[in-house]
């Protein structure tokens, strides 16, 4: 059940306060430089295992995953570069707009011998119970705020969405989400990379 999770990761909703947060800067400004440091490990024990971490595209059609990315996890983190174009076969229609996009909240993890063992995400608990996590957005063209999504430029762009604690183990997500900037968000969150194991 766990390692469906991460193709669950596109549905939501969310109500949130506006304010401002504390974040991990991104190389340069640019939303396709990830950096994780200091992750932390929350179930399993598996982390010391981890040797690569990918990017991946999740086909329900095929059930199987495309790489987008990868890179050596080292020094318990990585850096991860984003495509800065993504083919056409990654992107789909999205919910909040005449454009097309694609979207990932966590990254996988694998072993020395390419057997997928759990995976990574960004994530903060508010006072209220809630975990914001960030999620990563390509986006085929700019496009304009509204109501539920900040503006996106092309390319790829971070955003925020809230959730229910309890989420990794699968758990009722209503949709639409709404989709934050860091504007958007509680008061002193302070975001933390955690790995989370399949074994």
């Amino acid at each position: 059940m766990k390692k469906q999770i991460l193709t669950l990761a596109i549905a939501g909703l969310i109500i949130a306060t506006f304010s401002s947060c504390k974040d991990e800067p991104t190389l340069n400004n640019d939303a396709s430089v990830i950096r994780a440091t200091n992750i932390v490990e929350i179930v399993g024990g598996s982390l010391k295992n981890v040797a690569i971490v990918k990017a991946e595209h999740f086909a329900f059609t095929g059930k199987r995953w495309t790489t987008l990315a990868e890179t050596p996890f080292k020094n318990n983190g990585f850096v991860l570069n984003l495509p800065e174009i993504l083919p056409e076969e990654f992107l789909t229609p999205n919910y909040f707009g005449d454009f097309r996009s694609f979207e990932t909240t966590a990254f996988n993890a694998y072993d020395r011998n390419g057997r997928r063992i759990g995976w990574f995400f960004y994530e903060a608990q508010a006072q209220s119970g809630n975990l914001y996590l960030k999620t990563w957005i390509y986006s085929d063209t700019d496009v304009a705020k509204t109501e539920w999504r900040p503006a996106y430029n092309k390319g790829w762009n971070t955003v925020y969405f809230a959730v229910q604690q309890g989420w990794q183990n699968g758990g009722e997500w209503p949709s639409p989400r709404r989709l934050l900037d860091k504007s958007q968000l509680p008061r002193n969150l302070t975001f933390n990379w955690y790995f989370w194991s399949f074994d």
